[in-house]
């Protein structure tokens, strides 16, 4: 066995959507007793989170009145949630699980409100060169997550409600400081859980102030919206007041900036009194994460993220809180994103990671005294395991054993799609674990370019954006031991074996070990049993390797006749072995199939069609199972600079909105050699996101900016032709030249959009300005894809000549002194039908020349005459040139 290589995306791929990056706990999942004013018992549910919510009991939609009580509810057509006048009475019978669903309007005003609450969530702009995987939302930094750090904890209270806890300073540092924390039940602190869940290497302190008193009510704060949805901007205003409050108690701000950058790293308030997501009134605070960005500035630091939660668990009583959801928040600080289902009933119900996360709803085990380890996954995001080096790769048959993931313990299994693996490790019901079922989990990751909703799924989790939003392509998805998800009735029913005795994972189980494609993994679990303090399996393998796809051209028309070929070459070879060598002709439908053995090395494929350029692609040779790989061959047209391929929503950029950035592609002097002479008749570009302040083409030629114009009316998401004859735009010969486009203040972190690569020679550049577009992005950052731009050019302007329009040509570039000039028309003699002069004469600054000729330039302005004269007419077309001093070497461009 060999360690585990984690996949590094190179790049995001990003079609439509929004980065998600304000984050609130999960509604409490499970049935919850509220006593009515007249003190009555009934049992409700909560759904959803902070930006789309809603109560139902007995399976039916409910809403708390202003009076205290609840009424049976209906949905508007705006999605709004409308009580009755009737009562809910706890005479109700109970009707089952809940299915109220929220109508589409609904789920797209949260949507709306996520991607709202996201741009106040990211608060600054990352610096930083390329980085296509920048991530758009906060990241685990080691000055934060690991050795000793002090954060700070204010604790607030409201003009109407006080504290119910008795010295509630001293209680809640011992809930999130103290070694061995037992409180109701409790399994340690919030020190106890991070520290061990750390494995010792980060210790947070927590210092705890107040409790400050703010000058509105609870409901003030805590108000809902005419659509029963949290007002985001009056929690960011309690926690602003808040900060004002501890500087008066003479707080030192600037110890809890521990990475330097001059923010505090977080803010935590806890409330008085109950939370909305637990079943609280609802014009309690829902606990969440946001930002205060830029604020406040208090002891030299400023004022950005912050997290907050209540005091009290449940929807009633005198219980203090335990640390599950002050840890989830706290989470989301350090890194981590939610792994529940963010967007609910929307693309159908997921369960993601349910208890077994601290990011789903394992906050809420032990009534929030006992949140569960960290999965694998979560640990890898806060830099405590490292999946590169620590996480082993099941490559060989035989019987392996697993111990529990508090030990930092787990195994993986690749698929042959990059970036998407299977995720194996051992819960123990002991410890944090203690309120999970035991046995093996087996998680199903997906990090690749795979579309999910109209976005790759490696882009959903740069952005933490719905990472299982999707019930049926859920990104991190835990494999439950039944078949499908929707029947897991009981938490005991996940794991392996589990109480359904589940023993198996291959590719006829249910579940299958199946790829996302629907492809058997080659890599198969037998005899899987929990043996209490490790989890035990027999791994065996399917050894062949099916190499399949479809050659098509850039309109989905399947290619005859196209030759792939498929050769090998192993890891110490300089070169691809030419004794394995085989080849296949594609038949009507385009397709091919290699079924060949899985062994250390490479396969590489070449696709070859007359009248069309060559495609490539390779395969890691030792994974088993099916592996696709579709190739779109692009015609070799007269006249069609292009080096990219379709565009499957790929697209790279800084990871942050905003910002200008430029892109091109690059051609050689000698690529260009047949074009010298043709003008450019247009360019086509394709710009991902949705909005920007300005887009715009540009051309160089060598270092010179030949032409830049802005877009009047550009569009996105879509290629965009841009018509360039009018300029008269020549291609000169024995220069390198670039086309490219820059974009400005983009709601797109990604705005360039590109293929899946390999890059052909020149085939991208980026970069902040034209200058800088130098060495090509495989060169500085390693992105071996090619940008979508192409251009069409024509012979001499053919399209005006033809029509009968004479020019004297428009190179666009800077002249220097002691460059020359060649008087010359855009006449085509291959052209025929068209009325050309008896003759032309030529005059530059007024001195007479002829066609052909070539002077010499000097500084200063010159204008250019041709005069030409038909049959019964005359045309006087003038150009005029202005020379530069000739600069020095070092300034020349």
């Amino acid at each position: 066995m060999k360690k585990f290589l984690a996949i590094v995306m190179l790049f995001s791929g990003l079609l439509f959507g929004f980065s998600q990056r304000a984050y609130a706990v999960k509604a409490y999942p499970y049935p919850i007793q509220v006593r009515q004013p007249d003190g009555s018992v009934i049992t409700i549910r909560k759904h959803g989170d902070e930006f789309l919510n809603w109560t139902t009991s007995s399976g039916r939609l409910v809403k708390q009145g202003t009076d205290g009580f609840y009424y049976l509810a209906t949905f508007s057509s705006q999605g709004i949630v409308q009580a009755t006048t009737t009562r809910v009475q706890s005479v109700f019978a109970p009707q089952g699980i809940s299915t109220v669903t929220p109508p589409p309007v609904a789920f797209e005003r949260a949507m709306a409100r996520r991607k709202d609450f996201a741009k106040t969530f990211s608060g600054r702009t990352p610096a930083s060169r390329l980085n296509v995987t920048a991530s758009a939302v906060p990241v685990s930094s080691g000055a934060i997550s690991s050795g000793r750090k002090n954060f700070l904890v204010i604790l607030v209270q409201f003009s109407d409600l006080s504290f119910t806890i008795a010295n509630p300073q001293s209680e809640f540092f011992n809930l999130l400081n103290q070694d061995g924390y037992a409180v109701n039940g409790a399994t340690g602190s919030a020190w106890n859980y991070f520290h061990e869940n750390s494995s010792n290497t980060f210790d947070p302190q927590f210092d705890v102030v107040g409790p400050v008193t703010l000058s509105r009510p609870v409901s003030y704060y805590g108000a809902n919206d005419e659509e029963e949805n949290s007002i985001y901007e009056l929690a960011r205003e309690m926690v602003v007041e808040a900060v004002d409050l501890a500087d008066q108690l003479g707080v030192d701000f600037s110890q809890y900036d521990n990475d330097g950058d001059g923010y505090i790293d977080n803010i935590f308030v806890f409330f008085a009194g109950h939370n909305e997501a637990e079943g609280g009134p609802d014009d309690t605070i829902w606990p969440h994460a946001s930002s205060i960005y830029n604020q406040k500035t208090v002891d030299g630091v400023k004022t950005g993220r912050y997290a907050c939660t209540s005091e009290l668990r449940g929807s009633s009583g005198s219980t203090i809180a335990g640390v599950g959801t002050f840890c989830h928040e706290f989470g989301h600080v350090l890194g981590l994103p939610d792994f529940y289902d963010t967007d609910y009933e929307e693309n159908g119900l997921a369960r993601g990671l349910g208890s077994f996360s601290l990011m789903s709803y394992g906050n809420y085990n032990n009534y929030g005294r006992t949140p569960p380890y960290l999965t694998s996954i979560e640990r890898d995001m806060l830099g405590w395991l490292d999946l590169d080096n620590e996480a082993e790769v099941i490559e060989q048959e035989g019987d392996y054993s697993l111990g529990p993931v508090s030990e930092n313990a787990c195994y993986v299994s690749k698929t042959t799609n990059a970036g998407e693996f299977f995720l194996y490790e051992y819960r123990k019901n002991a410890g944090w674990d203690a309120f999970v079922p035991s046995g093996l989990l087996i998680y199903h990751i997906d990090k690749s370019d795979n579309l999910v909703g109209g976005k790759t799924a490696a882009a959903r989790w740069n952005d933490w954006d719905g990472i299982n939003a999707y019930a049926s392509h859920q990104c991190c998805d835990l494999i439950e031991a039944v078949y499908p998800e929707s029947a897991v009735q009981h938490e005991d029913q996940v794991p392996f074996p589990g109480s359904t005795n589940n023993t198996s994972f291959t590719d006829t189980s249910t579940p299958a070990a199946i790829d996302f494609a629907g492809y058997p993994t080659g890599i198969y679990l037998t005899n899987i049993a929990d043996n209490g303090n490790q989890a035990s399996f027999t791994i065996s393998k399917n050894n062949i390797l099916l190499i399949t796809g479809c050659v098509s051209d850039s309109e989905g028309s399947p290619i005859a006749g196209a030759v792939v070929t498929l050769s090998f070459e192993e890891p110490s070879a300089t070169r691809t072995s030419r004794e394995e060598r085989t080849s296949v002709t594609t038949g009507v439908e385009g397709t091919y199939v290699f079924e060949t053995s899985c062994r250390v090395g490479t396969y590489y494929l070449e696709v070859i069609k007359e009248g069309f350029y060559s495609a490539y692609d390779q395969v890691d040779a030792s994974h088993s199972g099916t592996f696709i790989a579709n190739f779109t061959l692009i015609p070799i047209g007269e006249g069609t600079l292009k080096k990219h391929g379709t565009w499957e929503g790929y697209c790279i950029g800084y990871g942050s909105p905003g910002g200008t950035i430029y892109g091109a592609v690059g051609f050689s002097a000698q690529e260009l050699a047949s074009y010298e002479g043709s003008s450019i008749a247009s360019m086509s570009i394709l710009v991902a996101g949705t909005t920007a302040t300005e887009v715009g083409v540009f051309i160089t030629v060598g270092n010179e900016t030949v032409f830049s114009n802005a877009l009047t009316n550009p569009s996105f998401r879509t290629l965009m032709q841009v018509d360039l004859s009018p300029y008269g735009l020549i291609i000169p010969g024995g220069k390198d030249m670039k086309f490219g486009y820059y974009v400005i203040d983009s709601d797109n972190g990604y705005p360039l959009a590109t293929d899946n690569g390999p890059m052909a020679p020149m085939g991208g550049y980026v970069g902040t300005d034209i200058a800088s577009l130098t060495g090509t992005w495989k060169e500085l950052y390693n992105i071996d894809v090619n940008i979508q731009i192409s251009a069409v050019v024509e012979k001499a302007d053919n399209q005006l000549f033809s029509l009968g329009y004479y020019m004297i040509p428009y190179t666009g570039r800077t002249y220097y002194a002691g460059d020359t000039y060649t008087f010359k028309l855009n006449d085509d003699p291959t052209l025929e039908g068209v009325e050309r002069p008896e003759s032309t004469t030529w005059f530059f600054n007024d001195q007479p020349y002829n066609t052909g000729d070539v002077v010499s330039l000097v500084p200063g302005n010159h204008k250019v005459k041709a005069v030409l004269t038909f049959t019964n007419r005359t045309q006087a077309i003038i150009y005029e040139i202005h020379c530069k001093n000739t600069p020095t070497q070092s300034t020349r461009k």
